[in-house]
């Protein structure tokens, strides 16, 4: 039982790391885009506006469903541990 448990905590740690990561290269990405030297005048400006919106928008849900995630993940965690403990 202890193995299981073993697997479920590294399970988790990997994910989180994983979602952080993802989230923390995405907006080294999105840094590079917007420091290439890319005027912010006419259409440029109102693209590189919606698209740091749009970028915003989904690292804050690729956030929140992570942190729902590891929650589920937690109580399952918990309900095993509780119950083969």
């Amino acid at each position: 039982m202890e193995k299981i448990l073993e697997y479920i905590d590294a399970l988790l740690k990997s994910q989180k790391e994983f979602m952080e990561n993802g989230i923390a290269a995405t907006w080294k990405i999105q840094e590079s885009l917007l420091s290439m030297g890319v005027t912010p005048e006419g259409p440029a400006k109102e693209i590189l506006t919606q698209y740091k919106s749009w970028f915003t928008r989904m690292v804050n849900s690729s956030k929140a469903l992570t942190d729902g995630v590891e929650r589920v993940q937690e109580t399952w965690k918990n309900t095993m541990r509780s119950r083969w403990t």
